[in-house]
């Protein structure tokens, strides 16, 4: 085996050598560092996004700058996130829907967000909030511990941050309640 010469590729660079390049994508100089990072990524990682290990294994969608961070963060994700998002351990796994920036920021939160799943800017930053959501999630909504969990219907601003709120909902909430 031949030595790897530290002067030409830095720290940095020897993880590149052990893991091999993540994709064919373009990928950021400051993303996807961690074991397994972004193994068998096909999407474009923004600056400082998908760090941590194994956390952005078998991703298809674009994520962008400040995104993906944690341990196992967004495994499996297929759907766009905003900015700003999806940093916790396990937060966005197995994503097909729409995460708006600054949401989905704690452990477990949005993990199974379905197709149909729309969340807003700002919401679902509590533990395991959101978890298996296939409805509509507006802005600021859904903070709370265990908040929105399995939720179908719509919740509008600022509502269902309460911890435990709006738990298996179906039906249309308007906002500014459930607080």
């Amino acid at each position: 085996m031949t030595p790897l010469n530290w002067s030409v590729i830095g720290l940095a660079g020897f993880f590149w050598v052990l893991a091999g390049p993540a994709s064919a994508q373009d990928v950021h100089p400051t993303s996807c560092l961690g074991a397994n990072a972004c193994i068998g990524n096909t999407g474009d990682i923004g600056p400082g996004s998908c760090n941590g290990i194994a956390a952005c294994i078998n991703n298809s969608a674009d994520i962008p700058p400040g995104s993906c961070n944690g341990s196992q963060s967004c495994i499996g994700n297929a759907g766009e996130i905003g900015p700003g998002s999806c940093n916790g351990s396990q937060s966005c796994v197995a994503n097909a829907g729409e995460i708006g920036p600054g949401s989905c920021n704690d452990h477990q939160s949005c993990v199974g967000n379905a197709g149909a799943g729309e969340i807003g800017p700002s919401s679902c930053n509590g533990f395991q909030s959101c978890v298996g959501n296939a409805g509509e999630i507006g802005p600021g909504s859904c903070n709370g511990f265990q908040s929105c969990v399995e939720n179908a219907g719509s919740i509008g601003k600022n509502s269902c941050n309460a911890d435990g709120a709006c738990v298996l909902n179906t039906v249309d909430i308007g906002k500014n309640q459930f607080n």
